[in-house]
């Protein structure tokens, strides 16, 4: 996949930003052609294609959280042809058949999906409740980007950020929780560990490669070196996150690998 520059100015502390020309306004009344000036493109094709819908009141609530189930509900919308290559999909107890989520959530999640889910002697929960953080979200969200695979360069944008902790040859790191599968580590945020060089553990390799990826496809990115991992997710945010993919992906040629929305 070939890189897109992104050259964005940021005006929220959410890292989403846009310049103030060439703004469009919004066809939700709460929309605010200032301060959600970089998602209303967004939020309005996203609309229209049904993927995040609007209140009946003529809202959209656009700094409302997303909760996982809802955040997964809309990439399977608009990415409507894709699904996981795993053979085995991940069956929750908390995610039952006559849930509203479970299609989606079973087509999205497989036993590649980690850290996103906790895990008891009887079984497995998503907890499709809880609201995401911008963290979660870079968990949540399938990899249909390209990921960095060199170590060197992971490291090295990880460095950049302010509030994505990196250690160094470090031990003891396995007692933090990052492997406890009895609680839901979706949002939960660990240090990168690196050792000689290279990344050390599974959370790191998984979770380091995520955000270093994002930030460096201009999909989610930091604002004046905070990534913001434990910030909540908006409505305007997910909007956005999910259409900067698509835009990216129509752009390569391959967006009819995973949607059918032109």
């Amino acid at each position: 996949m070939k890189k897109i520059a992104l050259v964005i100015t940021l005006a929220s502390t959410l890292v989403f930003g846009s310049t103030a020309a060439n703004v469009q306004a919004s066809s939700f009344n709460d929309v605010s052609e200032t301060k959600h000036s970089w998602a209303v493109k967004a939020i309005d094709f996203m609309s229209e294609q049904g993927v995040i819908k609007g209140y009946s009141d003529g809202t959209f609530k656009p700094d409302n959280g997303v909760t996982k189930a809802e955040f997964v509900s809309m990439f399977s919308r608009l990415f409507d042809k894709y699904t996981t290559n795993d053979s085995t999909t991940r069956e929750f107890k908390d995610v039952p058949s006559t849930n509203w989520a479970y299609e989606p959530v079973s087509k999205i999640m497989s036993n590649y999906t980690y850290f996103t889910y906790s895990k008891d002697g009887s079984g497995m929960n998503f907890h499709p409740n809880t609201k995401l953080t911008r963290l979660g979200a870079a968990n949540l969200l399938p990899a249909l980007y390209e990921e960095i695979d060199d170590e060197k360069e992971v490291y090295n944008i990880l460095r950049s950020m302010k509030d994505i902790k990196v250690y160094e040859n470090v031990n003891g790191y396995d007692q933090d929780g990052r492997f406890d599968e009895s609680v839901d580590r979706t949002n939960s945020q660990f240090p990168i560990i690196f050792k000689n060089g290279a990344l050390d553990d599974d959370y790191s390799a998984i979770v380091g490669i995520k955000i270093a990826s994002l930030q460096n496809e201009g999909l989610m990115t930091a604002y004046e070196g905070n990534f913001s991992p434990n910030k909540t997710l908006t409505r305007a945010e997910a909007a956005t996150t999910l259409y900067r993919l698509y835009t990216q992906l129509k752009g390569d040629g391959d967006l009819s690998n995973y949607s059918s929305i032109k």
